[in-house]
């Protein structure tokens, strides 16, 4: 999907430096995730994990203008 790697590089490239060890991990067991996974928490479609993971969603739905109430 290419809409979700430029918005989840964009995040990346924008603010993974700054973000600490927890929430980099994070990302990086977000990026594991299967493809419609990721989008169907970044659009909204499913709720998002009650864990670390839902806290970068969040993150990155915030930064991309996404941000969903739930």
């Amino acid at each position: 999907m290419r809409e979700l790697d430029f918005l989840l590089g964009g995040f990346l490239e924008r603010h993974f430096d700054e973000l600490g060890a927890p929430v980099q991990a994070a990302f990086a067991e977000l990026v594991e995730q299967p493809d419609p996974t990721i989008a169907d928490w970044i659009w909204g479609r499913v709720p998002i994990p009650e864990n670390d993971m839902g806290d970068i969603i969040r993150m990155i739905r915030a930064d991309s203008g996404v941000d969903l109430q739930e």
